[in-house]
């Protein structure tokens, strides 16, 4: 889960999640979405092999590379 709230992401948004871990977008996209408290999320790898982050209540998924916080 994304600890506190979800509003969406631009290019650099950091997501700190419940487990500790940090990831942040790599596209160079904007999303914007109304606030979700603490969605929860899943990683996954696209046929390409990038990691995108799906967020649940969100359509689409986001590219995203850990970060150390």
């Amino acid at each position: 889960r994304i600890v506190g709230s979800f509003e969406g992401w631009r290019q650099g948004t950091r997501f700190k999640l419940e487990n500790g871990q940090t990831w942040e977008s790599i596209g160079t996209g904007t999303f914007n979405v109304r606030k979700i408290e603490a969605p929860s999320v899943v990683l996954e790898r696209d046929f390409l092999g990038q990691l995108k982050m799906k967020i649940d209540g969100v359509g689409t998924r986001v590219a995203v590379r850990r970060v150390d916080d």
